[in-house]
């Protein structure tokens, strides 16, 4: 192997780490506000629930239950980074519902 090449696999293999641990942190603060969605919820009836999000909340009703979907399903994806991946990937490209 020459010397660009190892240069490329030590950088590729910092890069992987720093996402890794970004992936954690992004688990860490998905899992606490699907937490939080879901102490909300159960103070509120299932007639009130839309209203309260739409007024409170700067994303959509399908990004609040991916976040309360990471928050009951936290164990189950801390064990598995391709499903962190995933969930990350499927949030970003869930339309915000014209709300940020």
């Amino acid at each position: 192997m020459d010397h660009n090449t190892e240069e490329a696999l030590a950088g590729l293999a910092k890069e992987l780490g720093l996402m890794e641990q970004a992936a954690q942190q992004w688990l860490d603060h998905a899992a606490k506000c699907g937490q939080n969605l879901l102490a909300a919820q159960e103070q509120l009836s299932t007639d009130e629930w839309p209203g309260w999000l739409e007024a409170n909340m700067p994303f959509s009703p399908d990004i609040a239950e991916l976040y309360m979907r990471v928050a009951r399903d936290e164990d189950t994806l801390r064990s598995d980074p391709e499903a962190i991946a995933e969930a990350m990937l499927t949030m970003a490209w869930l339309p915000t519902g014209g709300r940020r």
